[in-house]
Formats: C-alpha cells, sequence, structure tokens
C-alpha cells in the first residue's frame, strides 16, 4: 500500500481521489463457477393470440346403418263422407236447417247453401256443430221474400 500523506491509502489500480488515480495491474484468471440459484417464481400468464384459420373439411365417411322402424303411430281419421240435410221450405220465415253424420261418425265440418229469389236476401245468423254429429244452420230473411236454406256436414269416423 501506498501512503498518499492524506490520512488515507490505496491498493494499486484506485485512487483515493480523481486527482490521484493510480495504474491498473493486470486482470486476474476467471474464478470458479458458482452454484445455480434457486428457481424464480412463476410470471403472469400472457395474453391469448388470435384464433387460428378453420381447418378443411374432413373427407365424407359412409352412410351408417339403418335405423329400427318405429312403432306405429295412432290410425288417423277415415270415412270421410259429405252429409246433405233437408232443404227448407222456399218462403219468407226465418229458418233452421241441419245436417246430421250417420251413426259412427262424427262432424268435422260443415257449410251451407242458400238459395232464393234474390240471391242473399237471408242473414245467416249460425253455422256450426252443435254436437259431436250434428251441423246446424240458422238463417233470418227480409219476411217478404221467398228463400231456402239446406245444411251439409263434413262427417269422419275417428280412431
Amino acid at each position: 500500500m501506498l501512503g498518499l500523506g492524506l490520512g488515507a491509502s490505496v491498493g494499486a489500480g484506485r485512487a483515493c481521489c480523481r486527482r490521484h488515480r493510480l495504474p491498473a495491474g493486470d486482470t486476474g484468471s476467471t474464478g470458479a463457477t458458482g452454484p445455480t440459484g434457486d428457481t424464480g417464481a412463476t410470471g403472469p400468464t400472457g395474453a391469448t393470440g388470435p384464433t387460428g384459420p378453420t381447418g378443411p373439411t374432413g373427407p365424407t365417411r359412409p352412410t351408417g346403418a339403418t335405423g329400427a322402424t318405429g312403432a306405429t303411430g295412432a290410425s288417423g281419421v277415415s270415412g270421410y263422407e259429405r252429409v246433405t240435410g233437408t232443404a227448407s221450405a222456399n218462403d219468407d220465415n226465418n229458418k233452421t236447417a241441419t245436417a246430421t253424420c250417420p251413426s259412427g261418425k262424427v262432424v268435422v265440418g260443415g257449410g251451407f247453401v242458400e238459395a232464393g229469389s234474390i240471391p242473399g236476401i237471408a242473414k245467416i245468423g249460425q253455422s256450426q256443430a252443435t254436437s259431436d254429429t250434428v251441423w246446424t244452420v240458422f238463417g233470418r230473411g227480409d219476411g217478404i221474400n221467398s228463400w231456402s236454406l239446406q245444411a251439409f256436414a263434413v262427417c269422419v269416423t275417428t280412431p
């Protein structure tokens, strides 16, 4: 060590201050590698990347085996029949006409025919099923002109 008269001593290549820099010595050899340190903590998960492109369509596969036959469904309606009721008298009075389905059948619709000396003279106030087997039509005349009314029913056999 060198004494600089400043109350401090300095080794080779060191200085006590900026003004008194000494030349550095030769670099020494590299020391032995130290032990491996502990594994650090896991960092945060990164952002999700963009969705990739859709892949190509796969090859067509052979048709599978035919499945078992399902249970037989309930029978539907059958025995469609249009029944025409008796025509009313050809006069100027109010009228009610009916058409009745034969035994074993039910009415599922109906209608009427109105005829007279002046077409459309009657005002029909009712045309509907009045029971499971009867279609009824009611009409009102003008009290002056003659007209007649005839009902019809659409009948079917139900399961």
